[in-house]
Protein backbone atom coordinates (compact mmCIF):
# COMPACT_ATOMS: atom_id res chain seq x y z
CA UNK A 1 0.00 0.00 0.00
CA UNK A 2 1.39 3.36 -0.54
CA UNK A 3 1.65 6.17 1.89
CA UNK A 4 -0.86 8.52 2.19
CA UNK A 5 -0.37 11.87 0.35
CA UNK A 6 -0.70 15.19 1.82
CA UNK A 7 -2.10 16.13 -1.92
CA UNK A 8 -4.47 13.34 -2.32
CA UNK A 9 -8.35 14.06 -2.98
CA UNK A 10 -9.99 13.20 -0.28
CA UNK A 11 -13.76 12.16 -0.92
CA UNK A 12 -16.25 13.11 1.98
CA UNK A 13 -18.56 10.21 3.17
CA UNK A 14 -21.85 12.31 2.99
CA UNK A 15 -21.06 11.46 -0.74
CA UNK A 16 -20.85 8.51 -0.51
CA UNK A 17 -23.69 8.08 1.89
CA UNK A 18 -25.99 10.49 -0.56
CA UNK A 19 -25.41 8.55 -3.85
CA UNK A 20 -25.76 4.84 -2.29
CA UNK A 21 -29.05 3.89 -0.97
CA UNK A 22 -29.13 3.02 2.81
CA UNK A 23 -29.30 -1.06 2.40
CA UNK A 24 -26.66 -0.90 -0.27
CA UNK A 25 -24.34 1.53 2.10
CA UNK A 26 -25.17 -0.76 5.52
CA UNK A 27 -23.97 -3.52 3.24
CA UNK A 28 -20.64 -1.88 2.45
CA UNK A 29 -19.60 -0.81 5.93
CA UNK A 30 -19.76 -4.60 6.78
CA UNK A 31 -17.73 -5.42 4.36
CA UNK A 32 -15.25 -2.92 4.87
CA UNK A 33 -15.28 -4.01 8.45
CA UNK A 34 -14.86 -7.57 7.73
CA UNK A 35 -11.74 -6.71 5.16
CA UNK A 36 -13.59 -8.11 1.94
CA UNK A 37 -11.27 -5.40 0.33
CA UNK A 38 -8.67 -7.51 -0.98
CA UNK A 39 -6.14 -5.55 -2.65
CA UNK A 40 -6.45 -1.50 -2.98
CA UNK A 41 -4.03 0.73 -5.41
CA UNK A 42 -4.56 4.28 -5.88
CA UNK A 43 -2.48 6.82 -7.52
CA UNK A 44 -0.43 9.45 -6.23
CA UNK A 45 -3.20 12.34 -6.04
CA UNK A 46 -5.91 9.03 -5.41
CA UNK A 47 -7.91 10.32 -7.87
CA UNK A 48 -8.24 7.06 -9.19
CA UNK A 49 -8.51 3.89 -7.29
CA UNK A 50 -8.27 0.23 -8.43
CA UNK A 51 -9.45 -2.91 -5.64
CA UNK A 52 -10.57 -6.47 -5.91
CA UNK A 53 -13.03 -7.13 -3.19
CA UNK A 54 -14.68 -10.33 -2.16
CA UNK A 55 -18.29 -11.23 -3.26
CA UNK A 56 -20.75 -14.11 -3.83
CA UNK A 57 -18.78 -15.47 -6.86
CA UNK A 58 -15.62 -17.56 -6.29
CA UNK A 59 -13.35 -15.06 -8.18
CA UNK A 60 -13.00 -11.46 -6.22
CA UNK A 61 -15.04 -8.29 -8.18
CA UNK A 62 -12.86 -5.66 -9.58
CA UNK A 63 -13.83 -1.37 -8.59
CA UNK A 64 -12.43 0.98 -10.57
CA UNK A 65 -12.87 4.59 -9.03
CA UNK A 66 -12.54 7.75 -10.68
CA UNK A 67 -12.60 10.70 -8.14
CA UNK A 68 -13.26 14.56 -9.33
CA UNK A 69 -13.40 16.29 -5.81
CA UNK A 70 -14.65 15.74 -2.31
CA UNK A 71 -18.43 15.54 -3.44
CA UNK A 72 -17.44 13.93 -7.48
CA UNK A 73 -16.67 10.71 -8.35
CA UNK A 74 -17.60 7.86 -10.63
CA UNK A 75 -17.41 4.02 -9.22
CA UNK A 76 -17.91 0.78 -11.51
CA UNK A 77 -17.85 -2.45 -10.03
CA UNK A 78 -17.74 -5.28 -12.12
CA UNK A 79 -20.68 -7.28 -10.21
CA UNK A 80 -24.00 -7.60 -11.66
CA UNK A 81 -25.68 -5.08 -9.46
CA UNK A 82 -28.31 -2.43 -10.86
CA UNK A 83 -27.38 0.20 -9.17
CA UNK A 84 -25.22 3.48 -9.42
CA UNK A 85 -23.19 2.46 -6.44
CA UNK A 86 -22.97 -0.94 -4.92
CA UNK A 87 -21.85 -2.96 -1.97
CA UNK A 88 -18.46 -3.85 -3.24
CA UNK A 89 -17.72 0.01 -4.61
CA UNK A 90 -18.83 1.31 -1.13
CA UNK A 91 -16.61 -0.74 0.68
CA UNK A 92 -13.23 0.57 -1.35
CA UNK A 93 -14.88 3.95 -1.34
CA UNK A 94 -14.80 3.65 2.53
CA UNK A 95 -11.34 2.66 2.69
CA UNK A 96 -10.02 5.50 0.61
CA UNK A 97 -12.06 8.00 2.93
CA UNK A 98 -10.05 5.75 6.27
CA UNK A 99 -6.57 6.56 4.66
CA UNK A 100 -7.73 10.33 5.13
CA UNK A 101 -9.00 10.28 8.23
CA UNK A 102 -7.92 7.51 10.59
CA UNK A 103 -10.55 6.37 13.11
CA UNK A 104 -13.51 7.72 11.35
CA UNK A 105 -16.56 6.25 12.16
CA UNK A 106 -19.13 4.79 9.15
CA UNK A 107 -22.51 4.10 11.20
CA UNK A 108 -25.34 5.63 9.92
CA UNK A 109 -25.97 7.36 13.55
CA UNK A 110 -23.33 9.69 12.92
CA UNK A 111 -25.37 11.34 9.89
CA UNK A 112 -28.72 13.11 9.98
CA UNK A 113 -30.35 10.04 7.54
CA UNK A 114 -30.35 8.03 10.46
CA UNK A 115 -31.89 10.69 12.73
CA UNK A 116 -34.33 12.17 10.29
CA UNK A 117 -38.23 10.96 9.74
CA UNK A 118 -38.39 7.44 8.36
CA UNK A 119 -39.41 7.41 5.12
CA UNK A 120 -43.24 5.63 5.12
CA UNK A 121 -43.19 3.12 2.02
CA UNK A 122 -46.35 3.24 0.24
CA UNK A 123 -48.97 0.29 -0.89
CA UNK A 124 -49.52 -0.83 -4.37
CA UNK A 125 -53.60 -1.19 -3.49
CA UNK A 126 -53.67 2.98 -2.62
CA UNK A 127 -51.94 3.98 -5.98
CA UNK A 128 -52.70 1.33 -8.55
CA UNK A 129 -55.92 -0.62 -10.20
CA UNK A 130 -56.70 -4.00 -9.61
CA UNK A 131 -56.79 -5.74 -13.01
CA UNK A 132 -58.75 -8.65 -11.47
CA UNK A 133 -61.50 -6.06 -10.93
CA UNK A 134 -64.66 -6.98 -12.85
CA UNK A 135 -64.83 -4.70 -15.47
CA UNK A 136 -61.55 -3.98 -16.09
CA UNK A 137 -59.67 -3.63 -19.14
CA UNK A 138 -56.40 -2.85 -20.33
CA UNK A 139 -55.74 1.06 -22.10
CA UNK A 140 -56.65 0.78 -25.92
CA UNK A 141 -53.21 2.54 -26.75
CA UNK A 142 -49.97 1.65 -24.62
CA UNK A 143 -47.43 4.16 -25.28
CA UNK A 144 -44.79 3.60 -23.41
CA UNK A 145 -42.19 1.11 -22.52
CA UNK A 146 -41.42 -0.36 -19.02
CA UNK A 147 -38.45 -1.86 -18.41
CA UNK A 148 -38.39 -4.93 -15.56
CA UNK A 149 -35.68 -6.63 -14.03
CA UNK A 150 -35.39 -9.61 -11.38
CA UNK A 151 -32.61 -10.16 -9.19
CA UNK A 152 -31.97 -13.29 -7.53
CA UNK A 153 -29.50 -12.14 -4.69
CA UNK A 154 -30.79 -10.19 -3.35
CA UNK A 155 -34.29 -11.02 -5.26
CA UNK A 156 -35.86 -8.11 -6.05
CA UNK A 157 -38.29 -6.56 -8.71
CA UNK A 158 -36.74 -3.56 -10.18
CA UNK A 159 -39.13 -1.60 -12.57
CA UNK A 160 -37.91 1.68 -14.31
CA UNK A 161 -38.20 3.24 -17.84
CA UNK A 162 -35.56 2.35 -20.22
CA UNK A 163 -32.46 4.41 -21.38
CA UNK A 164 -32.10 5.41 -25.20
CA UNK A 165 -28.66 3.69 -24.87
CA UNK A 166 -27.32 0.75 -22.97
CA UNK A 167 -24.53 1.82 -20.66
CA UNK A 168 -22.58 -1.15 -18.92
CA UNK A 169 -25.21 -1.69 -15.92
CA UNK A 170 -27.13 1.36 -16.43
CA UNK A 171 -30.47 -0.44 -18.27
CA UNK A 172 -33.19 0.09 -16.23
CA UNK A 173 -33.68 4.03 -14.91
CA UNK A 174 -35.74 5.50 -12.79
CA UNK A 175 -39.32 6.95 -13.27
CA UNK A 176 -37.95 11.10 -13.37
CA UNK A 177 -40.94 12.51 -11.27
CA UNK A 178 -41.46 15.71 -14.02
CA UNK A 179 -43.08 13.41 -15.91
CA UNK A 180 -46.07 13.35 -13.94
CA UNK A 181 -46.89 16.99 -15.12
CA UNK A 182 -46.86 15.85 -18.86
CA UNK A 183 -49.43 12.87 -18.27
CA UNK A 184 -53.34 13.12 -17.49
CA UNK A 185 -53.98 12.91 -13.95
CA UNK A 186 -55.40 9.66 -12.59
CA UNK A 187 -54.69 8.11 -15.99
CA UNK A 188 -52.82 4.66 -15.37
CA UNK A 189 -49.62 6.21 -15.92
CA UNK A 190 -50.17 8.70 -13.95
CA UNK A 191 -50.96 6.88 -11.19
CA UNK A 192 -48.10 4.18 -11.43
CA UNK A 193 -45.45 6.93 -11.82
CA UNK A 194 -47.16 8.80 -8.28
CA UNK A 195 -46.90 5.66 -7.43
CA UNK A 196 -43.42 4.55 -8.10
CA UNK A 197 -41.76 8.57 -7.58
CA UNK A 198 -43.35 7.69 -4.23
CA UNK A 199 -40.50 4.37 -3.06
CA UNK A 200 -38.08 5.22 -0.71
CA UNK A 201 -35.88 2.84 -2.12
CA UNK A 202 -34.45 4.98 -4.73
CA UNK A 203 -31.13 6.15 -5.18
CA UNK A 204 -30.29 9.99 -5.79
CA UNK A 205 -28.07 9.03 -8.86
CA UNK A 206 -29.13 8.53 -12.39
CA UNK A 207 -28.53 4.70 -11.93
CA UNK A 208 -30.63 1.71 -10.96
CA UNK A 209 -34.51 1.65 -10.84
CA UNK A 210 -37.49 0.94 -8.33
CA UNK A 211 -37.40 -1.53 -6.28
CA UNK A 212 -40.86 -3.22 -5.61
CA UNK A 213 -41.73 -3.86 -1.78
CA UNK A 214 -42.00 -7.76 -1.01
CA UNK A 215 -45.69 -8.55 -1.30
CA UNK A 216 -46.87 -5.72 -4.04
CA UNK A 217 -45.11 -7.37 -7.29
CA UNK A 218 -48.55 -8.61 -8.16
CA UNK A 219 -50.53 -5.95 -7.96
CA UNK A 220 -48.04 -3.65 -9.71
CA UNK A 221 -47.30 -5.88 -12.59
CA UNK A 222 -50.85 -6.29 -13.11
CA UNK A 223 -51.45 -2.69 -13.38
CA UNK A 224 -48.24 -2.14 -15.60
CA UNK A 225 -49.91 -4.77 -17.93
CA UNK A 226 -53.34 -2.30 -18.55
CA UNK A 227 -51.11 0.67 -19.54
CA UNK A 228 -47.70 -0.11 -20.57
CA UNK A 229 -45.55 -2.31 -22.44
CA UNK A 230 -43.26 -4.95 -20.77
CA UNK A 231 -39.99 -5.19 -21.73
CA UNK A 232 -37.75 -7.99 -20.19
CA UNK A 233 -34.14 -8.08 -19.65
CA UNK A 234 -31.70 -10.94 -21.44
CA UNK A 235 -28.53 -11.63 -20.27
CA UNK A 236 -25.11 -10.77 -21.90
CA UNK A 237 -22.04 -12.83 -22.36
CA UNK A 238 -20.48 -11.33 -19.62
CA UNK A 239 -23.53 -11.84 -17.13
CA UNK A 240 -24.47 -8.55 -17.29
CA UNK A 241 -28.21 -7.21 -18.72
CA UNK A 242 -29.74 -5.62 -21.59
CA UNK A 243 -32.88 -3.98 -22.61
CA UNK A 244 -34.57 -5.49 -25.94
CA UNK A 245 -37.15 -3.02 -26.69
CA UNK A 246 -39.92 -4.65 -29.01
Amino acid sequence: MKPVSSKRRALSLSAVQKISSEPVYRRGVQYYRRKKVLKYDENDDASQIVALVIGSEPQPYKVEVDITDETTFKAVCSCPYFEEVCKHSVAVLLTHIARTHPGIRFDLADNDRRNGPQEKIPKAKDFLDDPSAEGTVPDENKNFDMGILVLEKPLALIIGVLPEEIQGKVNILKVPPAILDTLPEDSRMWKLTKYLTSLPQTTSGTAGGHRIPRFDEGIVLGHLSLCANLVKPEATAKGLYSLISP
